[in-house]
């Protein structure tokens, strides 16, 4: 598949469970992210080309912020080699800016980590 990224996604420090805001439904958990987008691994393949607002659970608050809340665009989804799971990469198209700084400052840390 080829990429077609802007920006450089960084696998979260800990685990962030992504929930869809209008079924209260876990979607699965992020496996990387960036200011522009995240892909996420769950239990059930998601619909592509379906807009869905979602909130993030963050583990530990940032800058006094626990739940991120976003828009984000399904671009694709495939079957994992693990049996039962689904890659699906999205597109954000909807952040406040305040939540966009914080999911920043996560992507800030992951590298301190790697550096």
């Amino acid at each position: 598949m080829k990429e077609n990224r802007s920006t450089e996604r960084v696998t979260p420090q800990s685990k962030l469970d992504v929930f869809d805001c209008n079924t209260e439904k876990h979607m699965g958990s992020l496996v990387d992210i960036s200011s522009e987008g995240f892909m996420l691994v769950s239990s059930e393949p998601i619909k592509t080309n379906t807009i869905y607002q979602c909130r993030i659970n963050l583990e530990a608050p940032i800058d006094n912020t626990e739940v991120i809340h976003l828009g984000a665009d399904s671009l694709w989804c495939k079957e994992s080699s693990t049996p039962s799971h689904y890659w699906t990469g999205f597109h954000l198209i909807e952040i406040s800016d305040g939540d966009r700084q914080i999911i920043n400052k996560i992507v800030e840390m992951s590298h301190a980590i790697i550096e």
